[in-house]
């Protein structure tokens, strides 16, 4: 997760991730939130979402290999 700074989450930024599990198929399941412009492809693609308000939150589900498979944000 990137946000549109270039800064990634593990600096000091409003974007979070709160929680990560796998599912019975190795799938990655995350969620957290997030404000601005972010993108959610941690690879060199592109699929960026831009908040409603100042945090939103986010379900985001990538494959074993780390390919977003979909990301849903609310806020």
């Amino acid at each position: 997760m990137e946000s549109s700074s270039g800064s990634s989450s593990n600096t000091m930024t409003s974007d979070r991730v709160a929680d990560i599990v796998l599912d019975a198929s190795g799938n990655i399941l995350s969620t957290g939130y997030f404000q601005d412009t972010v993108d959610f492809d941690p690879g060199s693609g592109s699929f960026s979402i831009i908040s409603n308000g100042s945090l939103d939150c986010f379900v985001q589900k990538l494959d074993a290999r780390g390919k977003v498979l979909t990301c849903l944000p609310r806020g």
